[in-house]
């Protein structure tokens, strides 16, 4: 700081040595012109600064009017500082005014408080670019600062500033419950909490992050700051996303059909209560298995290569298996699987299947009646045609036995011919009931009609 003096009484300026070196002005010892200092460092000042300087030194000396002004200048050196400039009158009992004051480079504290000014505004700007709100607590839960979001969402409690978080943010007499803000001053930590917005306001639900400020150097709590986010419409979703996986998980519970999903390997991933009703399997007892793990194994091979394969090329795939349930069972599943790709490159097989085991079977108790028809009905054909052979056969052999009994009772029994006629009587009788047996077959009578003579 340097000091000057100005003596109206002899026209004289004083300068202390200071003063010459923030002016970078060499002193001038000339008598003719003692003023020649002052005009030399004028040419410091713009001219509009020159003036209003000229016009308060005057005021000063003509009036008593103290003055202290702030200018930017230029030294002798050409180097750039501002001074602060002060004067002030002491009027004496006789004789003129004298006037005495003082200059200061305040450059450094100009520049800090520049740099304070363009640091504060940088920060409000980064504040306001933010599209969350942002808000500044004392540790009573005062509000220190917002940002514009904020000021938009409390609109009706503006001010903001100087009152209770609780306040101005819940409509409250006291902190909410939970209260993230609390939380975080006793436990130094960030803190999150989501909690209701401002009755009867667009911003139904925010979500709450607490940050401890803490001093550099004491490591003290000196504050909160909280950034809030709208999160409305995702807690909206979120409900709607609730309500919409209940009533799946409704369906996915109460239908009768079976409902499953498995990944690329075969193995199970949800099964529903249907399902695991067919199977006689618990939840867990299924989860995580391959389906493979519950089919005969005629089935395990093809289900593994034929199945897996295809369904993974084609992306569906339908069909009739056959497994075997908890207790031991035979049960037959028709099927209808299809793959399913999610986002994140996450793909599974959802399938729905129905236990058809009934009418697997009756179609195959029907197909094996129908065998047995289709035989029956050939084998009556068979009959049929067997009884008219026998018939006619029977028709040959009548005549025949009836002259083998006259040609045994003529030819006496000692002789050669009678063995050879008995001989050929038993080769008739055999005839007779083959074609008796014919006729059992073809159903066409329950014994042969006609009695035989025995001849021993």
């Amino acid at each position: 700081m340097g000091g000057w003096e100005w003596n109206e009484d002899d026209s004289a300026l004083f300068w202390t040595d200071q003063l010459y070196r923030i002016l970078d002005v060499k002193p001038d010892t000339s008598t003719a012109d003692p003023l020649g200092s002052l005009r030399q460092s004028l040419k410091g000042l713009s001219l509009q600064d020159r003036e209003i300087f000229l016009r308060a030194f005057r005021d000063c000396l003509q009036k008593g009017r103290p003055y202290t002004l702030e200018f930017p200048f230029t030294t002798a050196k050409g180097r750039h500082i501002w001074i602060r400039t002060v004067g002030e009158s002491l009027k004496k009992e006789k004789g003129k005014n004298h006037v005495f004051g003082a200059v200061i480079d305040i450059t450094h504290a100009r520049q800090t408080a520049n740099a304070l000014r363009e640091s504060k505004l940088f920060m409000e700007s980064v504040l306001e670019s933010i599209q969350d709100g942002i808000s500044v607590l004392e540790p009573d839960l005062t509000i220190r600062h917002v940002n514009s979001v904020m000021k938009r969402w409390y609109s009706q409690n503006l001010p903001l500033e100087g009152k209770k978080c609780f306040v101005c943010y819940h409509n409250a007499d006291k902190p909410c419950d939970p209260c993230p803000a609390q939380r975080c001053l006793e436990s130094k930590k960030t803190e999150m909490e989501i909690v209701p917005g401002l009755p009867g306001s667009g911003v139904e639900w925010i979500e709450l992050y607490c940050y401890p400020i803490t001093h550099p150097q004491t490591g003290k709590i000196t504050g909160v700051v909280e950034f809030v986010r709208d999160v409305t419409q995702k807690m909206k979703a979120e409900a709607a996303l609730k309500e919409s996986v209940a009533k799946y998980r409704l369906i996915f519970d109460s239908v009768s059909d079976l409902i499953y999903t498995h990944d690329l390997e075969g193995r199970f991933i949800s099964v529903n209560p249907a399902m695991q009703k067919c199977f006689g399997y618990a939840f867990d007892e299924m989860i995580g298995h391959k389906i493979s793990e519950f089919m005969e194994p005629e089935f395990k091979r093809a289900f593994d290569t034929e199945y897996l394969t295809g369904i993974q090329n084609e992306g569906y795939y339908e069909g009739i298996s056959r497994y075997i349930t908890k207790d031991g069972n035979k049960i037959y599943i028709e099927y209808k699987n299809r793959l399913v790709h999610l986002g994140q490159g996450e793909v599974f097989i959802s399938g729905v299947g129905r236990d058809v085991t009934e009418k697997v079977l009756s179609e195959k108790k029907l197909e094996k009646l129908q065998k047995q028809l289709a035989h029956a009905q050939k084998m009556e054909s068979i009959g049929t045609l067997a009884g008219g052979i026998a018939h006619d056969f029977n028709n040959i052999l009548s005549p025949m036995f009836g002259y083998l009994e006259m040609m045994l009772e003529d030819v006496p029994q000692g002789s050669p011919l009678h063995g050879r006629l008995v001989e050929v009587f038993k080769g008739a009788k055999r005839a007779r009931d083959l074609t008796r047996q014919i006729l059992l077959f073809s159903r066409q009578t329950d014994y042969p009609g006609y009695f035989m003579k025995v001849i021993n």
